[in-house]
């Protein structure tokens, strides 16, 4: 801001014989007075936004910019980064704008910088504390992912360990089976020629080998559980020799109360009729069964029922493969006696063997002599399949 303009107005003398001098003085005065003012308005102090190389506001303008071409400015004197031979920020750290600006000693990290000249081509910074920045080189493969090397440890380019969820390798062979080793990572092994399975084998790793060959009862040649028993779960079991179990062991019977399987050994079969009308020493069936074939034992129960007045002096009772037809002897019980008038009489038809090669009717068959009134029978068959 200038300083005030002041007129110090002139002190007139009295010599004059016209005027008098105090008048003159007087005039003086005012015209010195307005002068002064008119020059103090002119040179007061500006208002409003400053501009060029100031900002802020008028009366109190900040410095923007400083362009110096040559030699110094007001008095200061600007070499390189240095303003009057001091660094630029040295005692006080300053901000400070540039379209370029070149360092030939590393910016540390601290200051936000990398703490190095060059940044290595195709790595990846590593953060290392107050301390230059670091680099993970990628390998020479293609692929390799950046792996964990722990809190406390750069990481670096490498195969994924088992720990981590990897497989430790870096590719996998095609059509190739995996095998776990633990930490170690994963094994792989490939089949050598179509159709061979994979074969286990206790403490080392499985490999791949051709298929056993089955050979009637017996696996490459030798029977299976000749050295060591073992257990197997088969849907068919044949054998062309003999099944010999243990003196204490053998085929376990079931604990519960079902039925066997049809065509199974100890399936079961039964029938009944209840009365049959009987004709005085004539046979007929009193029921029958179905039987598919095998090796059967088949037995039954006849009750005769006379009415209360009928009398009765002969009763059989037989398992027979002939409808109405008694069997042969040791296939039926008789008894020819004179049997209370009236009464039920229970006969059994003793238990015979019958193997069947195809699917049979067996009959229960009854006979009965009597007389004066009826008589009806009652049929009981039942079968087991031994074998």
């Amino acid at each position: 801001m200038a300083d005030p303009f002041q007129i110090i107005p002139p002190v007139v003398r009295a010599e004059g014989k016209d005027v008098p001098p105090e008048q003159i003085q007087a005039a003086l005065n005012s015209l010195a007075r307005q002068t002064q003012i008119g020059l103090n308005s002119v040179a007061s102090d500006p208002s409003g936004p400053a501009g060029g190389d100031l900002g802020g506001m008028y009366p109190n303008p900040t410095v923007t910019g400083l362009h110096v071409t040559t030699g110094t400015a007001s008095g200061i004197a600007v070499t390189t980064s240095t303003v009057d031979s001091t660094p630029i920020g040295q005692t006080t750290p300053a901000a400070g704008v540039f379209t370029t600006l070149t360092a030939t000693t590393p910016v540390g990290a601290t200051s936000g910088g990398t703490g190095r000249n060059a940044l290595s081509a195709n790595t990846v910074l590593i953060g290392e504390g107050s301390s230059p920045v670091n680099f993970a080189a990628p390998t020479a493969t293609t692929g390799i992912p950046l792996v964990s090397n722990g809190a406390a440890a750069d990481p670096s380019f490498t195969t994924a360990s088992v720990a981590g969820g990897g497989t430790g390798r870096v590719s996998l062979t095609t059509h190739g089976v995996l095998i776990g080793e633990g930490t170690a990572g994963i094994n792989q092994t490939v089949a050598g020629t179509t159709g061979q399975m994979l074969l286990g084998s206790t403490g080392a790793d499985p490999a791949f080998g051709n298929n056993p060959v089955i050979t009637g009862g017996s696996i490459d040649g030798a029977p299976v559980g000749a050295t060591t028993p073992s257990t197997g779960k088969f849907t068919t079991l044949s054998s062309t020799g003999t099944f010999t179990p243990s003196s204490t062991n053998g085929i376990v019977g079931t604990t519960t109360n079902d039925n066997a399987n049809a065509g199974s050994v100890g399936e079961f079969l039964q029938a009944s009729t209840t009365g049959t009308s009987l004709t005085n020493n004539t046979n007929a069936n009193a029921t029958s069964v179905s039987l598919t074939a095998g090796d059967w034992d088949v037995w039954g129960v006849v009750n005769f029922v006379p009415a209360g007045t009928t009398t009765v002096n002969n009763l059989v009772a037989s398992i027979s493969t002939t409808s109405a037809t008694v069997g042969a002897v040791g296939t039926f019980t008789s008894m020819a006696t004179t049997f209370t008038t009236g009464t039920v009489q229970r006969f059994s038809a003793l238990p015979v063997r019958l193997s069947l090669p195809t699917t049979t009717p067996v009959f229960l068959v009854a006979q009965a002599g009597f007389g004066v009134s009826t008589m009806t029978a009652d049929g009981y068959l039942y079968a087991r399949r031994r074998r």
